[in-house]
């Protein structure tokens, strides 16, 4: 992917003007963001909250594979359906509760430990992706309502993006496994036997992006 610089430099080339490309190929192979997926099979989802509301988790790590920092990124995540209240959390430094946890909305919904996340890592006014520095964890947002055609198991393709000050782009696809409340509430419902193991998925969090905006 180029930048605006490599771009400006083969247009002058084009134009006559006597300019030095290898600058413009270099530039080319630096201007890049490693974005891949990263966590458990299941530790990437998309998961329907008690109130219907669609819950997002992320697991990604993200590199800036140039010499500079880029400035000011802005993160989406690029769905086949149009999700208007899509929001990334907010830093819960930023609210009243727990200082030490990202909480998803309703009782017994997930958490995740703030050291965890990246919401506000790469989520943040004049922000910036330090060069060579890895960004491991999650990132998590929620949405409007979950959409009814979504069963509990399927894959849901989606599209990271990361875009730069320049509005220059990097993506990256990333397989969310969907699960329903009602599947949930099922799988909680169940006791245990002798003679089975767990019953159903329970998101946890891993081991170890326009639509929407920090809430």
């Amino acid at each position: 992917m180029t930048t605006n610089v490599s771009a400006l430099l083969r247009k002058l080339s084009q134009l006559g003007s006597p300019v030095d490309l290898s600058v413009a190929e270099e530039e080319v192979e630096e201007a890049k963001v490693e974005i891949v997926q990263a966590g458990p099979v299941y530790g990437s989802s998309i998961f329907e909250l008690r109130d219907g509301r669609a819950g997002y988790i992320l697991g990604v790590d993200i590199v800036n594979r140039t010499s500079r920092p880029i400035y000011c990124p802005e993160i989406e995540l690029r769905v086949l359906w149009s999700d208007p209240e899509f929001t990334w959390l907010s830093d819960p430094h930023k609210s009243h509760r727990n200082v030490h946890y990202y909480s998803f909305p309703g009782k017994g919904a997930p958490e995740f430990p703030r050291d965890q996340v990246l919401n506000h890592a790469v989520l943040w006014e004049s922000g910036a992706l330090q060069p060579r520095v890895p960004y491991q964890g999650q990132l998590l947002a929620v949405g409007g309502l979950m959409p009814r055609h979504l069963r509990t198991g399927e894959e849901v393709e989606a599209t990271l993006v990361i875009v730069a000050s320049d509005r220059t782009e990097y993506s990256e696809k990333i397989l969310l496994f969907a699960e329903r409340y009602a599947a949930k509430r099922e799988s909680r419902k169940r006791k245990g036997s002798l003679y089975e193991g767990p019953a159903g998925h329970k998101i946890e969090p891993a081991d170890p992006v326009p639509i929407g905006s920090v809430v």
